[in-house]
C-alpha cells in the first residue's frame, strides 16, 4: 500500500488499503463476524457494494457461507442480501440480479430449516421485494414456488430495513 501514497497521497493510507481490492477469504472473515445489529449489516452491505466489480463472486461466497451457517445465523444472512439488493437497486441491477440468483438455491434450504417465526420474516421479506420490485418476477415466482408461500406475507418481519434481533 506505501506506493499508493505516491499516486494518491490525500487519501488515507489505512482507509486506501481497507477498500483496495475483493478478496475472498476477507469476505468469508467479515460474514463470521457479522452480527444482527442494523449497524453490522449495513456496514458490511457498504463494504460488499464498494466492490461492484466483484458482485457476483461475492453473491457466490455469500451464498456458501450462508448454506454453512447455522439456522439462527441464516436470517441475518438473508437481511445482509436485503440490504445489498435494496440499497445498491438504484445505482444498479448487478447485485439484485447476483443475488437473486443465489436466492433461488439458498432461500428454499433456508426457509426448510428455519422456525415457523423465521419462516415467516422470510415471507415477508419475499413480499417487500415484491411489492418494491426489487427481483425480477420470475425470480419471485421461482421463490414462491419453491418455499411454498403465499403472497400475503406471513408474520412479524422487516420494513425495507433488516430488523434484526426480531424474534
Amino acid at each position: 500500500c506505501t506506493q499508493l501514497d505516491l499516486f494518491f497521497p490525500f487519501v488515507p493510507h489505512i482507509a486506501w488499503c481497507l477498500m483496495a481490492a475483493f478478496a475472498t477469504h476477507s469476505f468469508v472473515s467479515k460474514l463470521s463476524k457479522l452480527s444482527d445489529s442494523q449497524q453490522s449489516i449495513q456496514t458490511l452491505s457498504h463494504w460488499v457494494q464498494f466492490h461492484k466489480k466483484a458482485c457476483n463472486e461475492s453473491a457466490a461466497v455469500w451464498a456458501q457461507e450462508a448454506g454453512r451457517a447455522t439456522p439462527a445465523r441464516q436470517l441475518i444472512f438473508l437481511y445482509l442480501a436485503n440490504d445489498i439488493m435494496q440499497h445498491s437497486k438504484r445505482k444498479g441491477e448487478e447485485f439484485v440480479k447476483a443475488y437473486g440468483a443465489q436466492l433461488v438455491t439458498v432461500l428454499p434450504k433456508i426457509f426448510a430449516a428455519a422456525t415457523s417465526a423465521v419462516q415467516g420474516k422470510i415471507l415477508r421479506m419475499l413480499s417487500i421485494w415484491e411489492e418494491r420490485r426489487i427481483l425480477e418476477s420470475d425470480v419471485s415466482s421461482v421463490l414462491r414456488a419453491r418455499i411454498g408461500g403465499d403472497s400475503s406475507g406471513g408474520g412479524s418481519g422487516i420494513e425495507g430495513e433488516p430488523s434484526p434481533g426480531a424474534t
